[in-house]
């Protein structure tokens, strides 16, 4: 019979993550200076963003002080 071939099923034990080099994707691995650039970039971005907000603030206060001026 074919139930008799059928073992019954053990469960898988996952194993522990190994921390070789081999293992580990190279994109993950970040040298000193890749590191600076990427905050040197951050950094940058966030300033024209902060610059942009502020020119949109300007120029939304600038609108609406006109449009209260036709009123």
């Amino acid at each position: 019979m074919i139930l008799d071939i059928v073992s019954p099923i053990t469960p898988i034990t996952p194993k522990p993550p190994q921390n070789d080099s081999k293992t580990t994707p190279k994109c993950l691995k970040i040298t000193p200076k890749q590191r600076f650039l990427l905050y040197e970039t951050t950094l940058k971005y966030i300033q024209k963003i902060k610059n942009w907000n502020s020119y949109l603030l300007k120029s939304v206060r600038d609108n609406q002080s006109l449009f209260e001026e036709k009123q």
